[in-house]
């Protein structure tokens, strides 16, 4: 499933000021099962230092997912 055209673009969702709610679990959920791929945005007032390398493996674990490539406050998911 993996492609260069799937990782130029894949579908973005942003973790805002609130952090992971359920409610943001929920739509991660529909749209990697939807897209495959997704790119997710975390705060840099939520998700600070080491908290960030934690809250990529959280998701990637509730997601059923892997990282295929995390730099700074964004990782990209791939549905297993």
């Amino acid at each position: 499933m993996t492609n260069t055209k799937v990782l130029a673009r894949p579908h973005t969702i942003t973790v805002g000021k609130e952090g992971v709610t359920d409610a943001i679990i929920d739509e991660m959920k529909r749209q990697i099962k939807k897209h495959h791929v997704i790119r997710v945005q975390l705060n840099a007032a939520v998700a600070g230092g080491k908290q960030k390398v934690v809250m990529k493996k959280m998701l990637a674990e509730k997601l059923h997912a892997k990282v295929l490539h995390a730099v700074g406050f964004v990782v990209i998911l791939e549905k297993r």
